[in-house]
């Protein structure tokens, strides 16, 4: 009897650990309507035009996000399907492909990117952090970009559609 006890005390004092572990992850699950007024643009590379400002343009937000979140994978809908287990994951984009892996960061989600586009002026690569975050009904997703015209920085602002 007294094993029985000292078994189940180990085997708990393992499970909490993990169960706190796993209750860390947030679930970015719904439909996520883009709130241009409280996002901003950080100056990391300077406003400059050109195709510089164009890639920002295509990296800035949608006007609505439509996520599904498993325990394996975040879906965003019209983007593509990221591995939540450190996996990379490869999205068709329309004129190339995008490179992902995706990490946890407490509660926030992290999903680091390599973007190899074909274009007009060029094939070439942009690297993008998204640090994803929630909070009381609010996604927020700071985004850092290395641009072929230098680095780029938003914050984008996300309320949850009711």
């Amino acid at each position: 009897m007294m094993k029985r006890a000292v078994v189940l005390l180990v085997a708990l004092a393992l499970a909490l650990p993990a169960a706190g572990w796993a209750q860390g992850k947030t679930n970015f699950s719904g439909t996520w309507v883009f709130s241009p007024a409280k996002s901003e643009r950080a100056a990391a590379g300077g406003a400059g035009g050109g195709r510089g400002a164009a890639v920002t343009a295509a990296l800035a937000a949608v006007s609505t996000l439509y996520v599904k979140q498993t325990e394996a994978e975040l879906t965003i809908e019209n983007e593509g399907t990221y591995r939540l287990d450190g996996r990379e994951s490869i999205n068709r984009l329309q004129n190339g492909q995008s490179t992902t892996k995706a990490s946890w960061d407490g509660a926030k989600l992290v999903l680091a990117s390599t973007q190899s586009l074909s274009t007009a002026v060029g094939k070439f690569d942009i690297q993008t952090k998204d640090l994803w975050s929630l909070a009381a009904g609010v996604l927020t997703i700071e985004r850092t970009a290395d641009t072929p015209e230098g680095p780029r920085a938003r914050k984008l602002i996300y309320t949850l559609f009711k």
